[in-house]
């Protein structure tokens, strides 16, 4: 069976309220772990581990931070389709034209820990565009640093959404083919 996306209408994405659960539950356990590591003799007085543990507790507790303070923050969709553009809420307040878009692509970043590659959808938006859009506080720290794993662009990624990244991808490039630069701004039900 194969989907069909109208990208003559509007489609809104919710954040999907178990993902958000389970990640708020990841970052709980990894803030109790790592106090129990900062805090707990496992490491035989070892001042490494100890170090390691404030570390993990901290990036951790930050995290989830920022996960309640984005469901907070966040009305409504947080991510919608339309034949305008996309707007990403957790990315810029205003819709980015999908003629302003130069290209769509796709890249993994992989930490050496047993947990799978996170996958990030990139827009590669003309410069002038970018430097005009409202990004959040968020994407404003982390933009120059995403270079260094070779995300060009701005990032937006599926977690924590009703949909995954699959298909975040193909309703993203259904829409920049159909609404995009050299489109001809026809609506197209593309498979």
């Amino acid at each position: 069976m194969t989907d069909v996306i109208d990208t003559s209408m509007t489609l809104a994405i919710g954040y999907s309220p178990w993902k958000v659960a389970l990640l708020f539950g990841a970052c709980a356990a990894s803030v109790w772990f790592g106090w129990s590591v900062a805090t707990e003799p496992w490491g035989g007085g070892n001042s490494i581990a100890v170090g390691v543990g404030w570390v993990v507790m901290a990036f951790s507790g930050l995290m989830s931070l920022v996960l309640l303070s984005r469901l907070l923050i966040t009305k409504g969709a947080v991510l919608v389709f339309s034949p305008e553009g996309l707007l990403d809420q957790r990315v810029s307040s205003e819709v980015v034209a999908w003629k302003a878009i130069d290209s769509i692509d796709e890249r993994s970043i992989q930490i050496k820990w047993p947990v799978p590659a996170q996958k990030w959808l990139v827009l590669k938006v003309k410069p002038d565009i970018e430097t005009r859009l409202p990004l959040t506080p968020t994407i404003r720290m982390t933009h120059s640093a995403n270079r260094m794993f070779g995300i060009d662009g701005l990032a937006t990624h599926a977690l924590g959404t009703k949909i995954n990244h699959g298909k975040m991808m193909k309703i993203a490039l259904a829409y920049w083919k159909a609404h995009g630069p050299g489109s001809a701004g026809q609506n197209l039900k593309n498979a």
